[in-house]
């Protein structure tokens, strides 16, 4: 379901070209349009909806707008927001508690990132349902946990 899927190797990302060391052409989703939309009822409503989602807790944070004084290695903002809202919550063990995670993924190593900010690395085969950014089956350098 991504945007452009492909079948393709471990080798033919490390043979795409250079876009800033160490990302290749192939660990970075192509350009698409989409939209996300959130319909919000009240629990009356929603009773009647086939399939209601609960929100259970929100969170929001921001980093700093200058790259050069921003921790690299770590999603600090995710990790921030999804605290609070753990918190709001009583969410303790999200790769337990939590059915499923989109996470942004328009970067190879953004998952990951994402992932580990939000206490999520083991929720395996429960990431990115959409299809993502990139295509999970083939494009993901480390695709083992799919």
């Amino acid at each position: 379901m991504a945007a452009y899927p492909a079948r393709v190797s471990a080798d033919d990302i490390a043979g795409s070209p250079d876009l800033c060391a160490p990302l290749k052409a192939g660990h970075v989703a192509q350009r698409a349009d989409g939209v996300v939309v959130l319909v919000l009822a009240s629990e009356k409503l929603a009773k009647k909806a086939e399939r209601p989602v609960w929100i259970r807790g929100t969170g929001w944070a921001n980093e700093s707008p200058t790259l050069e004084s921003r921790p690299w290695g770590e999603d600090a903002a995710t990790k921030a927001a999804a605290a609070i809202a753990y918190k709001e919550a009583g969410i303790t063990s999200p790769a337990k508690q939590i059915d499923r995670f989109e996470v942004d993924d328009l970067y190879a190593y953004r998952e990951a990132m994402a992932l580990a900010a939000l206490d999520a690395e083991k929720a395996g085969d429960r990431v990115n349902l959409s299809g993502g950014s990139i295509d999970p089956k083939s494009t993901r350098p480390n695709s083992s946990h799919r």
